[in-house]
């Protein structure tokens, strides 16, 4: 029997990342396998999305998303969350490291669950659905569970509820799937290519489950709502150059970093690249031992911020979101001027027009403005063919808008 090595040791280090190799090439030969045999065939996989963050659940998720034609997951929605309007976090952080890793591919949830409660509404559903593709979602699989226990014990197949003998969740998905067919040139330009990344730090992961997994998901969480598309930067794309092009990398308590990465790190401030920090970060590498002095530069290119909870991030990202000039568009505040956060909010641009989608992951209705240079003078949504004459409306949860804008 091999015993796993205790958490922030050294060896733990090893020890995950022997575990994540044999599981990735036990993957990569049966894709070899399969292409030599079928040259034809599409292949993906559907771990879970949740164990992106769990590293010990064996699951590389990057040499996953290279090796696949599309890359792939079983990821859950919940209509029921303490502080938003529904559960959206695990997926929407899974398909944006996916699209981070390889830009240039489809994903898909061949898993998709959203709802197993009954009497749910349409626009929640579609409000997930909406959500998931613009995150970058291209495929996806639902699954028709049977009612009532089909086997024993937790094996066993079935659900008291299930989304499909509820009529207003049927209806919820085919309506949102015939209109995200219907503006599908405007849905693929969505999510757009990050201006800002999150550091998806393997040593840290590897070293300090206990802090650094949840101030990754709560910077990712602060950031979503803030008017740009979020990606991820890993230590593989740091090696390869992908720093260049960034204007902002937010590095959320990274404590262990591995000395080339962190060289690579300071020549990109030094270039005038922007560092955030949230935390304790870069303090020692993988083994833990002190990094020398001087690796990572010090001055103005580099801001400092405590760890806390996502609402509390909010306005600290947003400032350094802001001096880095990370591009945003089309901002959506509140009327007192602050980000109207967590309602989220990205503008692309379509055969020269201005495309703003809007997602209501606020809890309460909130009064919001677009604020765009020059000002809006008048949006048609392409959803509902309602019109208006400026920027100004509420946004009521679960409510989805996609606004074509002069």
């Amino acid at each position: 029997m091999v015993s796993v090595p205790e958490r922030d040791s050294p060896e733990h280090f090893d020890w995950l990342t022997f575990h994540q190799d044999q599981v990735a090439g036990w993957f990569e030969w049966l894709a070899g396998q399969v292409r030599q045999h079928d040259t034809k065939s599409v292949l993906s996989n559907k771990p879970r999305a949740w164990t992106l963050l769990q590293p010990e659940r064996g699951i590389d998720w990057e040499r996953e998303a290279e090796l696949w034609d599309g890359p792939g997951c079983d990821a859950g929605r919940s209509p029921h969350d303490a502080t938003d309007s529904f559960g959206w976090r695990e997926a929407a952080m899974c398909f944006d490291f996916q699209k981070s890793v390889a830009p240039d591919k489809p994903l898909g949830d061949f898993e998709y669950h959203y709802v197993h409660e009954p009497t749910e509404d349409e626009a929640y559903v579609r409000a997930t659905y909406w959500h998931s593709y613009l995150h970058g979602l291209r495929w996806s699989n639902f699954w028709v569970w049977a009612t009532g226990q089909l086997g024993p014990g937790e094996a066993g197949a079935g659900m008291t509820h299930t989304a499909w003998s509820q009529p207003r969740v049927a209806w919820g998905t085919a309506s949102a799937a015939l209109d995200l067919r219907r503006l599908a040139k405007y849905v693929a330009a969505f999510p757009g290519k990050p201006e800002v990344a999150l550091y998806f730090c393997r040593a840290s992961f590897y070293r300090d489950n206990s802090i650094y997994p949840g101030t990754l998901a709560a910077a990712y969480e602060a950031a979503n709502g803030l008017d740009a598309p979020v990606g991820f930067i890993t230590d593989k794309m740091i090696r390869e150059g992908k720093l260049a092009g960034l204007k902002l990398l937010v590095i959320p308590a990274a404590k262990y970093v591995e000395t080339d990465v962190l060289t690579k790190i300071g020549a990109y401030v030094q270039g005038g690249g922007r560092l955030l920090l949230i935390g304790d970060c870069l303090q020692v590498d993988e083994y833990g031992r002190d990094h020398a002095a001087g690796l990572l530069p010090a001055g103005a290119q580099v801001t400092q911020l405590d760890r806390g909870t996502a609402t509390e991030l909010v306005a600290g990202i947003d400032e350094a979101e802001t001096v880095a000039g990370v591009a945003r568009p089309v901002r959506c505040l509140r009327p007192d001027g602050k980000p109207a956060w967590p309602v989220e909010c990205r503008a692309v641009t379509v055969e020269g027009q201005t495309v703003v989608s809007l997602v209501g992951l606020n809890k309460e209705a909130m009064e919001v403005r677009l604020v765009v240079q020059p000002a809006v003078q008048q949006w048609t949504d392409l959803l509902t063919d309602e019109a208006g004459a400026n920027g100004s409306f509420t946004m009521r949860p679960l409510s989805v808008r996609l606004l074509r804008v002069k």
